[in-house]
């Protein structure tokens, strides 16, 4: 009888037990998420493609790149993350590459920052200006790059 519980706990509910903690560890961290939406402006010329972008990304993911809870009371406010406007700006146009015919897009124009939620999670919304000489043909997005594996 000793023998059978043991086979019992071996073979059903050591792998249940497993399976559970694994859930759990995966559940833990969320993976990156932001969001980029491009739509054509409506002041292209025959010589310049113009689009407004919207982006977002995640206050948590914001926090691995900028210090936008500077006295570190764990507790982040608008007026913290505001402040940090220039900086966030400097990291989206270093960090979001768009090129068009080989050639880099200019970001231009930031609108105010903004807050969204999604999934119940708070991300940081601006839209931009996108000046290019052609069409887009190429978004090199390296904002989280050798900071976050996801």
């Amino acid at each position: 009888m000793r023998q059978t519980i043991l086979q019992y706990i071996r073979r059903c509910l050591l792998p249940c037990v497993l399976f559970i903690l694994s859930a759990t560890v995966a559940h833990a961290h969320e993976s990156s998420t932001a969001y980029l939406n491009l739509s054509p402006s409506a002041t292209d010329t025959d010589d310049k493609d113009s689009y407004r972008a919207q982006y977002e990304l995640s206050l948590r993911d914001l926090a691995v790149l900028v210090d936008i809870d500077p006295n570190q009371d764990k507790s982040v406010s608008w007026a913290e993350v505001t402040a940090q406007k220039n900086l966030i700006q400097q990291l989206i146009t270093a960090q979001v590459g768009l090129k068009a015919d080989g050639k880099a897009c200019r970001i231009t124009d930031f609108a105010p920052l903004a807050l969204n939620t999604r999934g119940g999670f708070n991300y940081l919304y601006t839209d931009f200006a996108v000046d290019c000489q052609a069409p887009i043909s190429l978004l090199d997005y390296e904002v989280l790059a050798g900071v976050d594996a996801n």
